[in-house]
């Protein structure tokens, strides 16, 4: 037997065994608890108030010590907790309550001990030697503190670099402790971890893809750029196709600092399971935004120096060349990657050759029939033209990494978000104006406290099914809304409680938006489809400014 000691407010010894078995006999025990978390029969909810009356004068020891008591034979219940699971609360736990090292060893120890067996590594040499062995493929690439340019790592093994921009002297300590770096994990490798977790399921959708396309339109994978690629012979069969992304994402609530992972979707993997596999390519991490010539410029040189990935799926080895065809990133980041002036500037679109007009002090687009469509080869004209003359050209500063990624398209590989220009952008910005007060001279103005009164009643009497995770919420609440949330108003609420509100011109040119974009998030679409959805925007957009 050996003794432990537990102080609050006094000692309390509690003798027991090695096997956690209390000597003493007495006091309430556990049963089995069933996997509904219930308390057994035999407990005792007023334990305590059996124990001391109302006149007893006890200290926080005795109390503590009739609890022990009565608990000294109860038996954990088995867990089905996985061990990733475990570390990752682990995880979760030490950086949320800032625990030391020190406190990290202890933790390990207490979980193994409650476990009865080694879950987790013992020591916190074996827990960092853990992590390490993850990263052990990845390569830290260094940029300058002041001019945030690269920094070759130096190949006689020094630690100094001397910027050939700026000439600032300074170590890969100094950069490594202010952040001035960013990390490449092993692209090969991740997309390797994808493939073997989806390979049944991916081997497939491979032999699906292989027969003859439908005409409707289901995935990326039945787009023009991919069956484009496949009957130019760029796309053989067993190849695989990317789409990536980057985005910001805040550490700290009271810093500025925030990590960007550079993350990737096999597109063969059949959705939805694609998102729930996805790799991570690159992690940046800093108080300011990513260059995105180094950052994603780095991941264009891993990608484009890639091995074909060989994997096995229903007894059969199959060879896998990975191309990147699509980039999905937000305006500012997209403008960013492309080395294009932003959505604000002249020539600002990606797609198209629109100049634009500055117009009570923002950018606007009064004339945009007949626009010429951007190509890849006048985009890679332009950009050449930005270097030899020193300035922009149509938009575009200079090349863009994309450029060196094989049969990659730069217009049409850049995605169209529409989570940012419609269910942030349109959708938000033309709610808030039919509820804003300075129009309340205007025939669409529905902000009174009537009307608002009328629509939140019908809103809040909506009782969607499961497959949407978020009830509605008052308008009044509408500056909390999530994207989520204005894509269910857009789509399923705003119809019907705006009808009988908005004069009905105005309801029913609501209506084409709400048409257009149901439509087009169909999951499978045809053609006649997209040409009728397109008709419907070209329509909204050309009655905007008459009614607004």
């Amino acid at each position: 037997e050996t003794e432990s000691t537990i102080n609050v407010t006094g000692a309390v010894a509690a003798e027991t065994t090695e096997d956690g078995a209390g000597s003493s006999e007495g006091g309430p025990q556990f049963g089995e608890v069933g996997s509904n978390g219930a308390q057994p029969d035999n407990w005792d909810d007023g334990l305590l108030d059996d124990t001391l009356d109302e006149d007893s004068t006890v200290d926080a020891a005795e109390i503590v010590a009739c609890c022990f008591e009565s608990l000294q034979h109860a038996i954990l219940p088995i867990s089905n907790i996985s061990k990733a699971e475990v570390l990752a609360m682990v995880m979760t736990f030490v950086t949320s309550e800032n625990l030391t090292w020190s406190g990290l060893d202890k933790l390990l120890l207490m979980i193994n001990r409650i476990c009865g067996m080694e879950v987790l590594p013992r020591t916190k040499y074996l827990f960092r030697k853990l992590l390490a062995s993850k990263l052990k493929r990845s390569t830290d690439y260094y940029y300058c503190e002041f001019c945030e340019g690269f920094l070759p790592t130096p190949e006689d093994g020094t630690s100094t670099i001397i910027c050939t921009t700026c000439q600032k002297r300074t170590t890969i300590s100094e950069l490594r402790s202010k952040g001035n770096f960013f990390t490449i994990l092993d692209v090969s490798d991740q997309v390797r971890q994808v493939v073997s977790k989806t390979s049944d399921e991916l081997y497939s959708n491979l032999e699906r893809l292989n027969s003859n396309p439908e005409d409707t339109i289901s995935d990326i994978t039945d787009g023009s750029v991919y069956r484009k690629m496949k009957a130019s012979g760029a796309l053989q069969w067993g190849d695989l196709t990317m789409t990536f992304n980057t985005d910001g994402s805040p550490i700290f609530k009271s810093s500025k600092a925030s990590v960007w992972p550079l993350q990737f979707v096999i597109n063969e993997v059949p959705a939805p399971d694609r998102f729930s596999v996805s790799g991570v390519a690159g992690i940046w991490f800093g108080a300011k935004h990513p260059d995105m010539s180094l950052f994603v410029g780095k991941f264009v040189e891993h990608l484009s120096s890639m091995d074909p990935i060989i994997w096995q799926a229903k007894s059969q080895m199959v060879s896998s060349k990975v191309y990147a065809v699509c980039c999905c990133l937000d305006a500012p980041a997209r403008a960013a990657v492309q080395n294009q002036v932003q959505f604000n500037g002249y020539f600002g679109c990606p797609w198209c050759m629109v100049a634009g007009e500055h117009l009570e002090g923002a950018m606007r687009f009064p004339e945009a029939h007949q626009i010429e469509e951007r190509t890849h080869e006048l985009v890679l004209r332009d950009m050449k033209y930005a270097v030899t003359y020193e300035t922009t050209v149509n938009g575009f500063k200079g090349p863009s990494p994309l450029i060196n990624l094989e049969n990659y398209d730069v217009v049409s590989g850049q995605a169209c978000e529409y989570m940012h220009s419609v269910l942030l952008g349109v959708t938000k910005q033309l709610t808030e104006h039919l509820l804003d007060s300075s129009n309340s001279a205007e025939r669409f103005y529905i902000g009174s406290p009537q009307s608002l009164e009328s629509a939140n009643k019908l809103l809040m009497s909506i009782r969607p099914p499961h497959c949407i995770t978020r009830l509605p919420r008052s308008l009044c609440e509408r500056s909390y809304w999530k994207a989520n949330e204005w894509r269910n108003w857009l789509l399923y609420y705003s119809v019907p409680c705006l009808e009988n509100l908005l004069p009905h011109r105005y309801w029913k040119h609501w209506c084409l938006l709400a048409e257009a974009i149901w439509i087009l998030l169909s999951t499978r679409i045809s053609q006649e489809m997209i040409s009728h959805a397109e008709s419907l925007l070209k329509r909204f957009v050309d009655q905007v400014l008459r009614l607004y």
